[in-house]
């Protein structure tokens, strides 16, 4: 049984868990992707943190991909008067306006090993005074290392397209800078699809 303080062995199974899955991820995302063979291009793949205090246990990150078809439809809109200074900026990148929402396309990497190690990193982590910053640590670095794949290989891209991960609020501001490039970043400012 787990105490709120981790024992040695309990972290560097932790740690070990986190690699797995780490890499788990970035080698298998990509082709649960490739696997759904979709046709319309994409601007994004919002990976959705999982395995928070709000879950009642680890699975495996949902993975949403919306299409240039669905940006240019929010785009030619009134613009939101709602969201503060965000406008679209939100609109085109948050996870939760986007369920159920035509023009959005949804993927799943799971296995079996991959959720029974969810589990577990979830058991290890949330109710204990590890917390979830470990976990979302390792989201954000599958996301830094899906950002360096040529996803022009996998599937039909923008010119803008990036990786990032998300809370189910649709937060993903948080260090966009530590796992998407300074010029991705300039170009989707440039643009006004990015406001961080």
């Amino acid at each position: 049984m787990l105490t709120n303080q981790s024992s040695p062995s309990e972290s560097d199974q932790l740690t070990e868990l986190l690699n797995d899955v780490e890499e788990f991820l970035v080698e298998n995302i990509p082709v649960a992707v490739k696997n759904e063979k979709f046709t319309d291009p994409v601007y994004g793949l919002i990976l959705i943190y999982t395995g928070v205090d709000s879950d009642i246990t680890g699975y495996p990150p949902p993975l949403l991909l919306p299409t240039v078809k669905y940006r240019d439809q929010i785009e030619s809109g009134e613009p939101p008067g709602d969201w503060g200074d965000w406008g679209w900026g939100y609109m085109l990148w948050s996870s939760c306006e986007m369920s159920g929402r035509t023009g959005i396309y949804d993927a799943y990497c799971d296995a079996p090993d991959l959720r029974k190690k969810l589990e577990l990193i979830f058991d290890l982590t949330i109710g204990t005074d590890v917390g979830y910053e470990p976990v979302r640590n390792m989201f954000q670095r599958v996301v830094r290392r899906l950002n360096q794949v040529d996803w022009s290989t996998i599937l039909n891209v923008s010119d803008d397209f990036i990786v990032v991960a998300s809370d189910n609020h649709g937060e993903f501001t948080e260090n966009l800078e530590e796992y998407i490039t300074p010029e991705k970043i300039r170009l989707l400012k440039e643009r006004g699809r990015l406001k961080c």
